[in-house]
C-alpha cells in the first residue's frame, strides 16, 4: 500500500480503492467473515477521512451490496444496522436458518 501511495500519491490510491469498492463482490466460496474483512479494509483505505461511524456505515452498505446471500441481505437491510459486525451477524443468522 505504501508503494502505491508513493507511486500514485495517497489521493490516487484512495480513488483506486473507491472504484474497487464500488464494484467489489463476494468471491465464490469466500466466507462471510473474509468478505466482511475485505470490505472493511477497502473502506478504510478508500475513505481515510471518515469517522468510525462513517466507516461502519459505508462498510455495511458495501457488504450488503456485494454479498452473495441476497435473500438474507433483503431481510437485514431494513434493520438499520450500524456496524459491520452487526450486519455480518444478521446475515450469518439468516443464512443459518
Amino acid at each position: 500500500m505504501k508503494a502505491l501511495d508513493r507511486l500514485f500519491g495517497e489521493k490516487e490510491h484512495s480513488s483506486m480503492r473507491q472504484r474497487q469498492l464500488m464494484t467489489a463482490v463476494q468471491e465464490e466460496g469466500e466466507s462471510l467473515e473474509d468478505w466482511a474483512d475485505w470490505v472493511l479494509k477497502l473502506v478504510w483505505e478508500s475513505y481515510r477521512h471518515l469517522t468510525d461511524d462513517g466507516v461502519q456505515a459505508m462498510a455495511v452498505e458495501s457488504f450488503f451490496q456485494g454479498c452473495h446471500e441476497k435473500h438474507a441481505v433483503v431481510l437485514a437491510a431494513d434493520k438499520g444496522l450500524k456496524t459491520l459486525s452487526a450486519a455480518l451477524n444478521m446475515i450469518r443468522t439468516s443464512v443459518g436458518n
